[in-house]
């Protein structure tokens, strides 16, 4: 699909000021478990609750401090993305997905963010270890960031690990904002 709807409210929702606070997982009887609050401007607007046993998630929602049942900025800014089909949602060869769009909802988009949250909490841990990009590919080594600037012998040289995989044309991922390196793994991976 040239113009994916799902990809482009994604877009719209990362770069939105909802945010992802106090996020917490597990692993429930059932799968994967959150509980999070979601924030905008330092105000939290929701918070989700997923047990992890196989139901649905619970959301409840605040306006001005006090409990709502809905959140009426975030429904307009739910409304204000593009509606998106399964097919958009989960593009993927082997499966057949309704192509009818349907509009995002408010737990659409605090679902969305739980993701995007998840997905940095676990590229920082990723982190921990050397991650280098070239060519549309990713390289992995098993030194921890801090042996970037440990002195090895290489082709008869003593030089810095960052210095080895740099002379490759590598661009190694713990050197950059976490941000540009975020965006980096998300666009090629």
């Amino acid at each position: 699909m040239k113009n994916n709807n799902y990809k482009n409210g994604l877009k719209l929702i990362k770069d939105s000021p909802y945010v992802i606070r106090k996020l917490v997982t597990f692993e429930g009887h059932e799968g994967f478990g959150v509980n999070a609050d979601v924030h905008v401007k330092r105000k939290k607007v929701a918070t989700i609750i997923d047990e992890g046993n196989g139901g649905e998630p619970y959301f409840y929602y605040y306006v001005d401090g006090e409990h709502a049942k809905t959140n009426e900025e975030l429904d307009a800014f739910a409304s204000s993305l593009p509606p998106y089909s399964l097919a958009e949602k989960y593009s993927e060869d082997t499966h057949e997905f309704s192509t009818e769009r349907k509009p995002w909802t408010s737990g659409d988009v605090i679902n969305a963010l739980v993701d995007v949250a998840c997905e940095r909490k676990d590229f920082k841990k990723t982190l921990r270890k050397i991650i280098g990009f070239k060519d549309g590919t990713f390289f992995t080594w098993k030194h921890a960031k801090k042996d970037l600037e440990r002195l090895f012998r290489h082709k008869g040289k003593q030089i810095t690990l960052r210095e080895i995989i740099e002379s490759d044309g590598i661009t190694i991922l713990n050197l950059l904002p976490e941000d540009e390196a975020f965006d980096l793994l998300r666009q090629h991976s």
